[in-house]
């Protein structure tokens, strides 16, 4: 079963413009194999979004993105991807970083 952000209430923080939502896969049923079963662990996930600034965009505040890198990575968050969203002509509004962690 996959829950979306909508399932849980969304988080914002109060550092800068850091806005984040939550999704969780709740699987981890055991799957048979010929050899017998196989436990599939199960991951819930995290994004946060960064408003960029500047007249046209772009311009990240990383005093903001690398504090909160590293509070997601102490409370067990990993980093799987981080991307920009685009308005026009190259121009940025917002970085995306999606983490992942183990559900134990």
């Amino acid at each position: 079963m996959l829950m979306t952000a909508s399932d849980q209430p969304a988080s914002v923080s109060t550092a800068g413009s850091v806005h984040t939502g939550a999704a969780c896969y709740t699987g981890g049923e055991r799957i048979p194999t010929v050899k017998g079963e196989v436990s599939v662990d199960r991951w819930q996930y995290q994004t946060v979004r960064f408003d960029l600034k500047g007249f046209l965009g772009g311009i990240l505040d990383l005093d903001t993105f690398q504090a909160t890198l590293n509070e997601m990575g102490a409370e067990g968050w990993e980093l799987v991807s981080c991307f920009d969203t685009n308005m026009a002509e190259g121009q940025s509004r917002h970085v995306i970083a999606v983490f992942k962690r183990k559900i134990q």
